[in-house]
């Protein structure tokens, strides 16, 4: 898994995304974004956390996918994540946003799934899919 350098907002990203699937990844340092998507689209590397904005060309192009998860620390009250899961719900319903999806070409998930069970699974099966 590529990241933009250490300790960045990217590299950050990279370590949350593990720790929400409980598995370890081989973490790349790059100087920079640009160097790191450069080996993603390459091929050197198989994963890269970066901004959506930088990366809505390439989305639109087909060259990469781009996902979105939104994480919390783990022993979160269940409280909390409900009311953050409805929350994402309710906005992905709003026209305004749906319509901003479509702009950044991005899909608006089935909102079963948008919540942390939801994305949970998906992850997994993506791991999965896209392992080997």
């Amino acid at each position: 898994m590529a990241n933009a350098g250490l300790g960045a907002v990217f590299h950050l990203c990279g370590l949350l995304f593990m720790t929400a699937l409980d598995t370890t990844l081989n973490t790349i340092p790059y100087k920079g974004t640009g160097p790191a998507m450069n080996d993603l689209l390459g091929g050197q590397v198989d994963l890269l956390c970066d901004q959506t904005s930088q990366t809505v060309p390439l989305n639109k192009e087909n060259r990469v996918k781009v996902w979105h998860g939104v994480c919390a620390p783990k022993g979160t009250p269940a409280p909390v994540i409900d009311k953050v899961n409805t929350a994402l719900r309710v906005a992905l319903q709003d026209p305004i946003i749906k319509h901003r999806f479509k702009e950044l070409s991005l899909e608006v998930p089935p909102l079963d799934k948008v919540t942390s069970a939801g994305l949970k699974t998906h992850l997994e099966a993506e791991i999965l899919k896209w392992g080997q």
